[in-house]
């Protein structure tokens, strides 16, 4: 499991060593041996919260918020922080995250695709619940809300269809005694 974790440290160390060094872009700062070029800069000030106001001393003040984060990261690297079991296993933890996130986010949207609400469903849905949701409102009025609340529904539906089906596909073995988990 470390061997991953250093595999993937390095990848991550790779890509971003290899980010902003793009052909043609001249080094715009220099801290000691590291070079940043002017599209590395751009590139972080524009993803950066600084981008979205309209001060004009906003790229200065990123400027030395970009400095010091290098210099203290350089720090954290010269002191083995980034070798560090916690490190690692943040790491680890958020390229899980990002990955679920990623995952989660495609596969709701190909089966959002499919996903319809007939007239009939919204009308249903709403003389069901007239009373307690629309109370004094007309299905004219609430047909919007009752859609996308049927959507939801449906893509919610969707997603544990395909994540059930993903279980199915799967040989899962659980040693519940060993985790401390009564049967029932």
């Amino acid at each position: 499991m470390i061997k991953r974790f250093y595999l993937i440290l390095f990848i991550l160390f790779l890509i971003s060593g290899c980010q902003g060094k793009e052909q043609g872009s001249p080094v715009a700062i220099e801290i000691d041996k590291m070079k940043i070029t002017a599209a590395e800069f751009e590139d972080a000030f524009n993803n950066s919260f600084f981008a979205k106001t309209s001060d004009p001393s906003a790229k200065k003040e990123f400027l030395d918020n970009f400095i010091t984060r290098k210099l203290i990261l350089r720090e954290a690297e010269r002191e083995g922080l980034d070798k560090s079991p916690k490190f690692l296993q943040d790491v680890e933890l958020f390229w899980q995250q990002s990955l679920l996130k990623l995952m989660l986010d495609r596969k709701a949207r190909e089966l959002s695709i499919n996903l319809a609400v007939d007239d009939r469903e919204i009308k249903k849905y709403y003389d069901a619940h007239r009373d307690a949701e629309f109370s004094g409102k007309t299905l004219e009025e609430a047909y919007g809300q009752i859609k996308f609340m049927i959507l939801q529904n449906k893509g919610t539906e969707a997603l544990s269809g395909w994540t059930d089906s993903l279980r199915e596909k799967s040989s899962v073995k659980i040693g519940r005694e060993l985790l401390n988990i009564e049967v029932k």
